[in-house]
């Protein structure tokens, strides 16, 4: 490199990606109307990810085309490989663009499996959908907690900003010489703290689920059996599974069925024609 560089510091870097993530935002909004224009909803897994499409095309027509983002010709910044000799390879850029991306999709597809997704919502097995609810929550909270470490560890050593950077070995120069010995203090208090707080969060997360566990082990069987009941019996009326009821006689069939029998004038049960009362209808919850 013939000018004269020096070594990007952190709030140099910071600004940077905090300008190309306006310019993301920018571009997501667009893309959020083109969507809504053509699926005339925004309640679709591909609305969703228009953040990350977003983030595919600004870096596409920027660093894969050997052109410099917003943010880094805005701060005078000079993206280079690790040696911090060389501007970054094609493989690099593109590697970083891949997994700046690709390393969010997880996280957007799983909380969109959870709140949305009608393959979860089939579950019929209720120990089956509990292990995956609290598979969801515990890939969530992984997911975020080892991006705030990583973000605490750019705090205190300013090599990579994001994960993806660190994957593709893309380090940063600066054309000015600019050093704040204060600042760089700061964040590398910022980063300690950081850090403390991640694992205070881990050691507290860790806890709470073992004394959940412990507290509620004998409930959670309880509710399994019920829920197990619940989804294994069959209303001989409408054939749907459904919770049972009853209404005295002894014969079972689901609460429904039986709510809509005893609304006639004069209810009798569908299978011994027996007279019941509205108000003797069970639920049968606890077995």
């Amino acid at each position: 490199m013939e000018n004269q560089t020096y070594l990007a510091e952190k709030w140099e870097i910071i600004r940077a990606q905090s300008r190309d993530d306006e310019e993301v935002k920018n571009l997501e909004e667009q893309i959020g109307k083109i969507i809504h224009s053509l699926c005339k909803s925004n309640n679709g897994l591909l609305y969703a990810s228009k953040e990350y499409l977003a983030k595919f095309l600004y870096y596409a027509m920027t660093l894969l085309s050997d052109v410099q983002t917003i943010g880094d010709e805005y701060l005078h910044l000079i993206e280079t490989d690790e040696t911090m000799k060389y501007t970054p390879s094609t493989g690099s850029k593109t590697m970083f663009t891949f997994w700046h991306v690709l390393l969010h999709l997880p996280y957007l597809y799983l909380k969109q499996f959870g709140r949305r997704s009608s393959y979860y919502q089939k579950i019929q097995n209720p120990k089956l959908k509990r292990t995956l609810k609290e598979l969801l929550k515990k890939s969530l909270y992984a997911i975020s907690l080892s991006e705030r470490f990583h973000l605490s560890i750019f705090y205190i050593y300013g090599n990579f900003y994001n994960i993806s950077r660190r994957f593709a070995g893309i380090k940063y120069l600066s054309s000015s010489p600019q050093t704040d010995p204060q600042a760089l203090k700061l964040y590398r208090i910022l980063g300690f703290l950081s850090i403390g707080q991640c694992l205070s969060s881990l050691v507290f997360n860790i806890w709470q689920h073992a004394f959940t566990n412990q507290n509620q082990e004998g409930d959670n069987e309880t509710i399994e059996t019920n829920e197990e009941l619940k989804l294994s019996f069959q209303c001989t009326v409408c054939l749907e599974h459904s919770p049972p009821a009853t209404s005295g006689c002894g014969h079972i069939f689901c609460w429904n069925c039986l709510q809509a029998t005893a609304k006639e004038d004069s209810p009798k049960c569908p299978s011994c024609r027996k007279d019941f009362e509205p108000q003797s209808v069970v639920p049968l919850l606890n077995l």
